[in-house]
């Protein structure tokens, strides 16, 4: 069975950041039912562990106003957090297929809102 490498958001350097996987590639279903989809193996592969964290402040750093949002329930940008999966496409290494098993968190205490992804990218052997 492969071993599953591990690639985190922080160990890029900033050129390679700005290039942005496709968020229509990043897939909930799992890696071995793509690969099977497709008529692949897992072996095919080189599994790579993608994950991603962000943090936004809460409360505190906006207008009570702002920070509510508006009549219809919505919040404003200024207070929205990032998309967290366009920043895990960040962190997508570069001849990626698809992304597969993505999942996402939020966290949050008096403070700060933490938004948490991870996935499996799927890179081609060659």
């Amino acid at each position: 069975m492969n071993k599953a490498k591990v690639k985190g958001c922080g160990t890029e350097n900033a050129d390679e950041k700005r290039k942005t996987f496709s968020i229509d590639d990043i897939l909930t279903v799992a890696a071995a039912t793509y690969c099977e989809s497709v008529g692949k193996t897992a072996g095919d592969y080189d599994l790579v562990s993608v994950r991603c964290r962000t943090s936004t402040p809460f409360r505190s750093s906006y207008p009570a106003n702002d920070y509510r949002g508006h009549a219809d329930g919505a919040i404003s940008a200024r207070s929205r957090p990032p998309d967290i999966m366009e920043e895990l496409a960040r962190c997508v290494p570069k001849g990626t297929e698809k992304v597969a098993d993505y999942r996402e968190n939020i966290a949050m205490n008096n403070y700060m809102v933490f938004q948490y992804a991870t996935g499996t990218a799927l890179v081609p052997r060659k």
